[in-house]
């Protein structure tokens, strides 16, 4: 079964053929961002709908028999397609009106199916399959993608601790970025890395790290979480400098939401957080992102140029 990096090597070098309907089994946000963000690259539109473990609904055949030779590429992303028993007899006929209008060129469709190997997917024909989840085998390949892709300049020693950590995907990401900006000081404080040993096992557990949970306490605008953060980073000796750049990635993304725009390149594991984030807001707190945005810039250059003592301009960004 062809994996989900497969497919992006092949988009990487323009010369993946997709089959007209495909199952891809399991679930990975990063992945799934990864994929979608590389389809876009590529010259498609990609709509998501959400099956609610049924059949497909007329909506789902609108949009596949609307897509004509003059439409943009399109793909179908599929959430959730029910089992036999939950499928009617419309639905089949529905299904049969969809397969005849996907052709692998002006229109994909791709449907996103559990991992439970035992349920059977046979009432939607011949399919071809592609795994989404990350095997322990192929996490390696995903990290060195990553490491290409954000400069980091992370040497095979450091790609290979990173693939020990019992860690998803997104979080190594996000470690990648932090190493790159940190290098090997903020590593050995926040992972336990130990240059010469593989140690990832032995070292801070990649959940939970303080740096994370204190960008979550500056978005929800909660100050006592925020500095009860702050307080044990100062006790790890983590770097300041850095947590202003970490904070501003989520917050940008909150501000483009905020204004009623898309974010752009952006991973859309993230993009979702952040609209997670947005809803939770009371009215009172309409603007947040903004205003945090510009006070992230203020803070960055008074850390940089200021004698002020770095942790106390930190928990002005907590308020």
């Amino acid at each position: 079964m062809a994996t989900a990096y497969d497919w992006l090597q092949q988009l990487a070098k323009k010369g993946l053929s997709c089959p007209p309907v495909t199952l891809m089994r399991g679930e990975d946000g990063y992945v799934e961002s990864a994929l979608k963000d590389a389809f876009r690259a590529a010259g498609y539109e990609i709509e998501t709908l959400d099956w609610k473990e049924r059949g497909p609904s007329s909506d789902v055949e609108a949009a596949c028999l609307s897509v004509s030779l003059f439409s943009p590429k399109r793909i179908l992303w599929s959430r959730r397609p029910g089992p036999a028993s939950k499928w009617s007899a419309e639905d089949e006929a529905r299904w049969e009106s969809i397969r005849r209008a996907v052709d692998g060129e002006q229109l994909i469709v791709l449907l996103q199916i559990p991992s439970d190997k035992r349920l059977k997917w046979k009432h939607l024909g011949d399919v071809t399959e592609i795994g989404l989840e990350v095997p322990l085998g192929a996490k390696r390949l995903w990290i060195e993608r990553m490491n290409s892709l954000r400069k980091a300049g992370l040497d095979a020693e450091r790609i290979r601790f990173l693939s020990e950590l019992e860690a998803d995907l997104s979080q190594i990401d996000s470690y990648v970025e932090l190493w790159a900006l940190g290098g090997d000081a903020w590593a050995e404080r926040g992972l336990g890395f130990r240059p010469g040993t593989s140690n990832a096992r032995e070292g801070a557990s990649a959940s939970g790290n303080p740096a994370f949970d204190w960008v979550d306490a500056v978005l929800a605008g909660d100050a006592s979480r925020g500095i009860r953060y702050l307080d044990k980073l100062e006790e790890e000796g983590a770097e300041p400098l850095q947590l202003p750049a970490l904070a501003s990635k989520s917050v940008r993304i909150l501000a483009t939401l905020e204004d009623g725009r898309t974010p752009s390149e952006q991973p859309e594991f993230l993009v979702g957080k952040m609209k997670g984030v947005l809803r939770n807001y009371p009215a009172s707190r309409r603007g947040r992102g903004r205003r945090l945005l510009q006070a992230c810039a203020q803070l960055d250059r008074k850390l940089k140029s200021s004698a002020q003592d770095p942790c106390t301009l930190l928990r002005t960004l907590c308020q």
